[in-house]
């Protein structure tokens, strides 16, 4: 599982070998390193269409909810297995 707070899902696809800033979580899920439907990105400002599988809590919808909420959620989805943290 992965827990992202970031602007940016870092999900572009990319078939070829190039990871980067924008696509290592594509990568990460294709390649069965992370499992995206037990993975959240949260406070994203911008739109991909690769978002794969991940559950999306913009930006919008952090700000208008009250921080419980959100790590209520974040807990629905993640579970309490292990998980990646991440910050950027």
């Amino acid at each position: 599982s992965l827990v992202h707070f970031d602007a940016h899902s870092d999900t572009w696809a990319d078939e070829r070998s190039r990871v980067d800033h924008g696509t290592m979580f594509w990568h990460a899920v294709k390649e069965g390193v992370v499992d995206d439907s037990r993975s959240v990105q949260i406070g994203l400002r911008t739109t991909n269409d690769e978002t794969l599988g991940f559950t999306v809590l913009d930006a919008r919808a952090v700000h208008e909810q009250r921080p419980q909420v959100i790590a209520e959620r974040i807990m629905e989805v993640v579970g309490e297995k292990g998980v990646y943290l991440t910050f950027d």
